[in-house]
């Protein structure tokens, strides 16, 4: 008896403790495998990693970079420098690689979870949040990739906690703690300046409109957030100015090779339905979001629609009364990081640009179906219909997505190579041999991460053409005495090695190594 009434106290806890199992295998199994190859900057920041890890300078041989250059235009340091204390720990691989994605992924939920404990919803809200999350293709698809900028979407749960928590305690060691929490997530993509920025200027009027933040609270959320973002504004300042990278204490500074500020402008109106496109359908980058099943699965999308309406009304609603919300935070976080999405130029706005926004979207959903519940009569009858709709899209993605893309090579996607750079070093005939390898975007960067040399041995620049031996393209007119490593894409130049007599070696991924016999 007892253990039964254990069981129905605690039921919706349970729930949600099976929900965060699915949720951690989801993103774990076949992790190496899927989305397949590798993400031309998850190669980058993989190889940085690497030197960090083992010299403590990057592929360019800058000591700790506060900002890392990457292919010239800049890549964010928080993935690199967590991935780096797990090589140490763990070895090099694309697992050990994309783990950081994963925990930071899962923040979503668990943050979410406490976020929901202290605005004070029922377990529904918490069991739909643990739910909706573990299902909706982006929180896999941006959970299993190694991208600097993905990091940003679990930093942003993390500091929408901590200031809920903040908000709702009033004790300025949490709003100290909020503070180091949203200095965190600048760290995690630099779009992230321009949503945090405008989000504290409306998140700070909202509450002296509220009259619900002191000169003290305000004191120590932004001491903190000030610290760390210094060394950010110093990076800014730098490539601003044009000045050369400099070290300071073992820590540098480093000047861009292309200072990408100048891909935002102004908010366009011409841009919101692109945002919109972006955030809740797809883009066209296949390794970001999912063309077939959308971001949010489209049964969502009426989900938010009410969810969002709801919370439209709720904030004009508690600005009139002048009552604090802590969900409405999310609401202006929402706002800001829809305003960043209108002001991306150049590509367009994309899943990923815009990856910080799906807390506030789940939050939403969420809401959405929880209203419906709450409004109609048949309250069973309509969750069992939602779960339905949900378990039978669910499981049709999770097959598409467990069998079909692990072949499926995006664009911007590639495969790195270690066997056949294995192969032509345990040859004598071969090992000083010329290398020509197969091009893609940014080649070199494969061979890096296929073959781990030390920085110091290499000199590389934003667009790398050759290292030592290493030739970064085909030659139109091949010889016999080099090999060739190519990739699927490169299947119109074998028949020119065909002619050669070259033996041939072919690996996983559609990889082959053509080189001459002894």
């Amino acid at each position: 008896m007892k253990y039964c009434n254990f069981i129905k106290k605690h039921l919706g806890d349970i729930v949600i403790f099976f929900i965060g199992i699915c949720a951690f295998l989801i993103h774990i199994i076949m992790l190496d495998k899927i989305p397949g190859g590798w993400n031309v900057d998850e190669a980058g920041m993989a190889y940085d990693a690497w030197c960090i890890a083992g010299f403590g300078v990057d592929r360019y041989r800058f000591p700790h970079p506060v900002y890392f250059r990457n292919f010239g235009g800049g890549q964010s340091p928080m993935y690199t420098y967590i991935t780096a204390e797990l090589i140490k720990l763990f070895g090099f691989s694309k697992f050990i690689i994309r783990i950081p994605s994963v925990i930071l992924s899962l923040m979503v939920l668990f943050s979410g979870l406490v976020l929901l404990r202290i605005i004070g919803t029922d377990k529904k809200n918490k069991i739909a949040w643990a739910a909706i999350y573990t299902v909706l293709p982006i929180f896999i698809i941006s959970g299993r990739l190694g991208q600097d900028c993905n990091l940003m979407l679990g930093f942003t749960a993390i500091f929408m906690m901590c200031l809920a928590y903040a908000l709702k305690k009033g004790q300025l060691k949490y709003y100290f703690i909020a503070g180091v929490s949203c200095g965190l997530v600048l760290y995690t993509y630099s779009l992230s300046y321009i949503v945090m920025i405008m989000f504290l200027i409306m998140a700070f009027v909202y509450l002296l409109r509220m009259r619900s933040l002191k000169i003290k609270q305000a004191i120590c959320f932004c001491v903190p957030l000030g610290l760390l973002a210094a060394p950010l504004l110093i990076e800014q300042i730098i490539n601003i100015l044009g000045m050369d990278s400099v070290t300071i204490w073992k820590i540098t500074f480093v000047k861009l090779g292309i200072y990408r500020i100048g891909e935002l402008s102004f908010p366009k109106i011409s841009n919101i339905p692109k945002v919109i496109k972006a955030i809740f359908c797809y883009d066209w980058l296949g390794f970001s979001s999912n063309k077939i099943y959308f971001n949010l699965y489209k049964i969502s999308i009426p989900f938010f629609v009410l969810g969002f309406i709801r919370g439209i009304m709720n904030f004009i609603k508690n600005v009139h009364l002048k009552k604090i919300d802590i969900a409405d935070m999310l609401f202006i976080w929402f706002i800001a990081e829809f305003i960043m999405g209108m002001m991306i130029g150049s590509a367009g706005p994309t899943a990923y640009k815009l990856n910080g926004v799906y807390f506030s979207v789940l939050f939403y959903i969420v809401r959405g179906i929880t209203t419906i519940l709450d409004l109609v009569r048949f309250k069973r009858i309509a969750a069992t219909v939602i779960v339905i709709a949900y378990a039978m899209v669910t499981v049709s993605f999770i097959n598409y997505y467990f069998t079909v893309e692990p072949k499926i090579r995006h664009r911007f996607m590639n495969d790195t190579y270690e066997e056949a750079i294995e192969f032509i070093e345990s040859k004598e005939h071969l090992k000083n041999l010329p290398i020509c390898i197969g091009t893609t975007e940014q080649t070199y960067i494969y061979y890096l991460v296929s073959a781990l040399p030390s920085p110091y041995t290499i000199d590389v620049a934003d667009d790398t053409s050759q290292i030592g031996k290493c030739t970064f393209s085909l030659p139109e007119e091949p010889k016999y005495n080099a090999c060739y490593i190519l990739f699927e894409k490169d299947w119109e130049y074998v028949n020119s090695l065909y002619s050669l007599g070259l033996n041939i070696n072919e690996y996983e991924n559609n990889i082959k190594l053509f080189y001459p016999g002894e």
